[in-house]
């Protein structure tokens, strides 16, 4: 998602983001404001553990997807990208479409439609009714929808209301958050639709922690840390149960420095080699009790059993 601002009026705007600044380094940011980028979201990701939503229920996401699952992985993607999939490909889906009935799509930062596609091939699971939403339109988009009534794309400005048609019943996002310098009011929206309905709601948003700092770079506004993400959490009444799972850990950043960031992208110079050493930093990271993860998955249930994600970790 590309919901990134490029209002250069001011640097802080706390109501509306959730971190201590509105700076996007997806502007093409110049050196001096790539230093301020870097500072202000160090400071933002320091105290990570402080004046946490106590409601949070935080977990470590550990799957063994079995050689079935690691062959759905796409050789080439990052150590993120890998895990993310990993964890759409983990999802109780059947349980989540008998708490639901219909899947009812609102995809935040849709790109090309990635969580249609992927999700949809990974566990073999369709949506009722899709509507991806980006700052952009993408060239993909009519050929994905196609005569297919189902699925929707819309590009939305960073200014305007979000779109969340009354059916909507599964909100997902994939590295979209972080591009979105409204974030706080975003969540808003979400929260008021979610209250508001009258059927369960539940949101699944993936998004970068304080590592891709470092391995990222100039990505987005930000990254997200459980203080920050309680942020986001708080916005929700009580009906809602917020879950946290911690991705990935310092295996995976290695890996990402290593093959991506030291002397350029490497990956399709051995991609063979890179997707073992790929698979083996996620499952060595399974095993360790790393408090550095490369990303999180937040969930936000309204209705359906408590135990429904239990099966994540």
């Amino acid at each position: 998602m590309r919901l990134v601002g490029r209002s250069r009026k001011a640097l802080f705007d706390s109501r509306r983001s959730s971190s201590n600044h509105i700076l996007s380094g997806d502007v093409g940011l110049r050196r001096p404001a790539q230093l301020l980028h870097d500072v202000f979201n160090w400071v933002n990701n320091r105290r990570p553990d402080v004046d946490v939503d106590p409601r949070l229920d935080q977990r470590t996401f550990l799957v063994d997807p079995g050689e079935e699952g690691w062959d759905k992985i796409v050789k080439e993607s990052s150590p993120m990208r890998a895990m993310s999939d990993l964890f759409w490909m983990s999802l109780p889906w059947l349980e989540i479409r008998k708490t639901l009935g219909s899947l009812n799509v609102l995809d935040i930062g849709c790109g090309g439609g990635y969580c249609l596609s992927r999700i949809e091939q990974m566990v073999n699971v369709k949506f009722d009714s899709y509507l991806g939403v980006d700052i952009q339109s993408h060239p993909d988009w009519p050929r994905i929808s196609g005569d297919q009534l189902r699925v929707r794309f819309q590009a939305q400005g960073e200014d305007d209301p979000l779109p969340i048609p009354p059916s909507t019943n599964l909100v997902l996002s994939q590295s979209a958050l972080e591009h979105v310098v409204p974030d706080l009011e975003m969540g808003r929206s979400l929260a008021s639709h979610a209250a508001c309905a009258d059927h369960p709601v539940i949101q699944i948003h993936l998004v970068p922690a304080a590592v891709t700092l470092r391995l990222y770079r100039f990505h987005g506004v930000r990254q997200y840390t459980p203080r920050t993400i309680s942020r986001i959490s708080r916005l929700f009444g009580d009906e809602t149960r917020p879950r946290l799972y911690s991705m990935g850990g310092r295996r995976c950043a290695a890996i990402h420095q290593q093959y991506i960031l030291d002397s350029g992208d490497r990956r399709e110079e051995d991609l063979d080699g890179y997707s073992k050493a790929c698979r083996k930093a996620i499952e060595d990271d399974f095993k360790s009790d790393s408090r550095d993860p490369i990303c999180y998955a937040l969930v936000l249930q309204n209705g359906g059993a408590e135990t429904l994600f239990d099966v994540c970790g």
